[in-house]
């Protein structure tokens, strides 16, 4: 042996029952942080996936606009239905022509808003 002095053995230290556990404040906290992450890297993605000058039309835009299009497809049918089958006058023949016409840009509406990614112009 040396001549240094040799140290007691360590002794055992009591230990708490949570001891090695990360605790519940820190683990939310980092909980939190990977879900703003994740939804940012979702908001750049989505952003990244839009045409330049466009958005995202969210489901709810979607569903409602969908619905006012049916509305107004419903009112537009009866009106043109309401009216006589054989257009005597031209007042009648032009108001028959443009109800159909607003029909045609309501199919043409309703099949841009049936996609499941719908891309509008930004507001300036």
């Amino acid at each position: 042996p040396t001549g240094a002095p040799q140290s007691p053995p360590p002794a055992t230290v009591e230990r708490h029952g949570s001891y090695g556990r990360v605790p519940k404040y820190l683990a939310e906290r980092k909980a939190a942080r990977q879900e703003e992450e994740e939804l940012a890297r979702e908001e750049a993605e989505r952003l990244a996936s839009c045409p330049p000058g466009t958005r995202l039309v969210t489901e709810e835009e979607r569903a409602t606009v969908l619905a006012t299009i049916a509305t107004r497809e419903a009112e537009l049918r009866k009106e043109l239905n309401s009216m006589p089958f054989v257009t005597k006058t031209v007042s009648h023949a032009n108001r028959k022509k443009l109800l159909e016409d607003r029909l045609e840009e309501i199919e043409q509406a309703r099949a841009q808003y049936s996609k499941p990614r719908v891309y509008v112009a930004l507001d300036s």
